[in-house]
């Protein structure tokens, strides 16, 4: 099984911890929807992206 990274970055702000909060999960190519529903479900990000082919 692969480990999912999700990385932390905070939008609209160049001061960490002051904008605003997404969760960010690159090369999800191989993630089935399930998958992707349960990263969103227990992320402690409110915003999530999901990209594909990057």
């Amino acid at each position: 099984m692969r480990t999912i990274q999700i990385y932390h970055y905070d939008a609209f702000s160049s001061i960490p911890g002051k904008g605003n909060p997404v969760g960010v999960v690159l090369e999800a190519d191989h993630l089935s929807e399930a998958s992707m529903q349960q990263i969103a479900h227990t992320s402690t990000c409110p915003n999530r992206l999901i990209s594909y082919g990057i």
